[in-house]
C-alpha cells in the first residue's frame, strides 16, 4: 500500500499575486474573519483567513484564503488557492508549491502549481502518474515516486527533487529499511522521522539531508526500540520533537550534529500540554490548557543555558506556534491578528490581520 507522507506544515501556492498593504487588506476583511500562520520561513510567512467564527486550525479547509507576507509587511495575495483540504501546499524559503489531483480519477496524477515569492516567477506542470507532492524545495519541489517493482509489502518509494525547468535529482529514501515516515522541508534541507502507525513504532529516528548533498541522509537522533517521535516544523539549523514510549518529553535536535538537548521536567512551569517549535536553536512553546499548574496561552522559551523565559501576555492557544521572519509567530485574542515576537517577553508586532 502506498505510504502516506504528510508534511507538518500546510501552505498555499499561486499563479498570480498582488502586493497589497496588510492594513488595507485587513480593512476590507469581514469582522468575523480569523487569521493564523500556516507556514513560515526566514523571509516569508503564509497565513490563511477564514470568514467564520468556528475553530480555526493550521490545516486547510474549504473557503480558506491564503496570502504571503514578507518582513517589510508587503502582502502577496494567493489568488489561485481553492481552499480545499485536498490541495496540499508547501513553502521553503521563497518557493510555494501546491498540488491538486487531476480530473481523471482513474489514475493518480497531480498538477503542481508553483511561485517564487521573491521573483514572482510562476508556473504549472502536470507531474508523472503516481507522483505525490511532499515538499517545496529552494528551486522547485519534492515528490514521492515509486522506484521499484512491487514486492511482498508493495512497491518501494523514493524522493525526487523536481525543478521548474524539468531537471530532476534523485534524493533516495530516508528510511530504506522500509519504515513508514514523515517528511518536512527546512531551508537547509529535508527532515524525516519515523511515523507512528497504530500507536506503535519500530524505533524513533530522525534523519536529515542537506540540499547541497542530495541523497546523503544522516541520522540526527535514534531512540529506543518500540519508541515513537513527533516533530515540529524545522528551522534552518534545528528541529524540536517530542519522544514517547517511554515518554522522554521534549528535545531540540541540531541538524548540524551534536547531542540532543532534552527539556527536563524540573524546568519551572514546564507542562507537557503545549504546542512547540524552535527559535534560534531554543525551544519555544505555548500552553494549551488551564489544567493544573498550566496557564493556557502563556509562551515559554527554554534556552540552551537552561534558563526559562515566560510571557506576561496570553495568546491564542488555537492554531499553531511557529517561527518566521526571525520571530516567534502566534495569534492574539480571537485570532484576528498574527503577531511576531523577538522574544517571549517582548512587545508583539502585528504581522497580518483578519
Amino acid at each position: 500500500m502506498r505510504k502516506q507522507l504528510v508534511v507538518a506544515v500546510a501552505i498555499a501556492s499561486v499563479v498570480t499575486g498582488l502586493l497589497v498593504p496588510a492594513a488595507a487588506q485587513a480593512a476590507r476583511a469581514s469582522t468575523h474573519a480569523r487569521v493564523v500562520a500556516v507556514a513560515a520561513s526566514s523571509t516569508w510567512v503564509v497565513v490563511k483567513r477564514q470568514v467564520s467564527s468556528g475553530d480555526l486550525t493550521p490545516y486547510l479547509q474549504q473557503g480558506d484564503v491564503l496570502s504571503a507576507t514578507d518582513a517589510a509587511g508587503h502582502e502577496v495575495r494567493l489568488r489561485d488557492f481553492r481552499g480545499s483540504g485536498h490541495d496540499r501546499v508547501r513553502l521553503v524559503g521563497s518557493t510555494v508549491a501546491q498540488a491538486t489531483r487531476t480530473a481523471d480519477l482513474s489514475v493518480y496524477q497531480e498538477r503542481v502549481r508553483y511561485r517564487d515569492l521573491d521573483s514572482g516567477r510562476t508556473g504549472s506542470v502536470t507531474g508523472r502518474v503516481g507522483d505525490e507532492l511532499i515538499a517545496a524545495a529552494p528551486a522547485g519541489w519534492v515528490v514521492q515516486r515509486a522506484t521499484g517493482a512491487a514486492g511482498a509489502t508493495g512497491p518501494t518509494y523514493g524522493l525526487v527533487e523536481v525543478r521548474a525547468g524539468g531537471v530532476e535529482t534523485a534524493l533516495g529514501s530516508p528510511f530504506p529499511e522500509g519504515e513508514d515516515y514523515w517528511v518536512q522541508a527546512s531551508e537547509s534541507g529535508l527532515v524525516s522521522y519515523t511515523r507512528t502507525v497504530d500507536e506503535t513504532c519500530a524505533t524513533s529516528r530522525v534523519r536529515f539531508m542537506p540540499w547541497g548533498d542530495p541523497g546523503a541522509w544522516r541520522t540526527v537522533y535514534a531512540g529506543a526500540p518500540r519508541s515513537c517521535i513527533a516533530c515540529a516544523p524545522a528551522t534552518t539549523g534545528s528541529v524540536a520533537c517530542r519522544a514517547t514510549k517511554p515518554d522522554r518529553g521534549l528535545v531540540v535536535l541540531s541538524l548540524r550534529g551534536g547531542a540532543p538537548r532534552w527539556l527536563k521536567a524540573t524546568h519551572p512551569r514546564l507542562c507537557q500540554t503545549v504546542n512547540f517549535a524552535t527559535s534560534r536553536n531554543d525551544l519555544v512553546a505555548i500552553e494549551t490548557t488551564d489544567a493544573g499548574a498550566c496557564t493556557k496561552g502563556v509562551l515559554y522559551r527554554f534556552g540552551a543555558d537552561t534558563k526559562v523565559a515566560t510571557s506576561t501576555r496570553r495568546f491564542s492557544a488555537q492554531g499553531s506556534i511557529r517561527t518566521g521572519l526571525g520571530r516567534i509567530l502566534v495569534s492574539k485574542g480571537q485570532q484576528r491578528v498574527v503577531s511576531g515576537l523577538a522574544g517571549v517577553t517582548r512587545v508583539p508586532h502585528a504581522i497580518a490581520a483578519a
